[in-house]
């Protein structure tokens, strides 16, 4: 009887670990990104617009943390303190146009660029949001600002 019980507990094991290949929580459309100290990889570089999540994994030895830019630098999101070892998700509804992906070994410069391209229908942010209306200089002097006169926000 002992032996059955144990031969049991030991099958239920193995299925166990099985069923848990099999129903692997990142099996989703996520897509992989690969951060080490000098490159930002991800596993593809074209997608289709609306929502894209990125499954980014720092391989390198440093604290990074990745964005997705559009236009003129733009932060369109991002994701912070991937410590070495871990994986954290970006999850960005993109509309069509060009982005870069920008891994930050260390947190902290301009980072590692991967230039992304997007097409078709859809998504919520991009690279088509409203310009600016003006451009307005200011200068800070022992703690008071110039450059407000006559500026009325919208």
């Amino acid at each position: 009887m002992k032996r059955f019980v144990i031969a049991a507990a030991a099958g239920a094991a193995v299925l166990s670990l099985l069923g848990a290949c099999g129903s692997d929580s990142n099996s989703s459309d996520a897509v992989a990104v690969v951060a080490t100290d000098s490159s930002c990889k991800p596993a593809k570089t074209s997608f289709e617009a609306g929502p894209i999540t990125f499954e980014v994994t720092n391989d390198g030895d440093k604290t990074t943390e990745m964005y997705v830019y559009g236009d003129n630098d733009r932060p369109i999101s991002e994701v912070e303190n991937i410590g070495p070892g871990t994986s954290r998700d970006l999850t960005v509804d993109l509309k069509a146009g060009h982005y870069e992906l920008a891994c930050k070994p260390g947190q902290t410069g301009d980072g590692i660029r991967t230039a992304i391209e997007v097409t078709g229908a859809g998504g919520e942010a991009g690279s088509d949001h409203a310009k600016a209306d003006r451009e307005v200089k200011l200068g800070a002097v022992d703690y008071s600002f110039t450059g407000l006169d006559g500026f009325a926000g919208k």
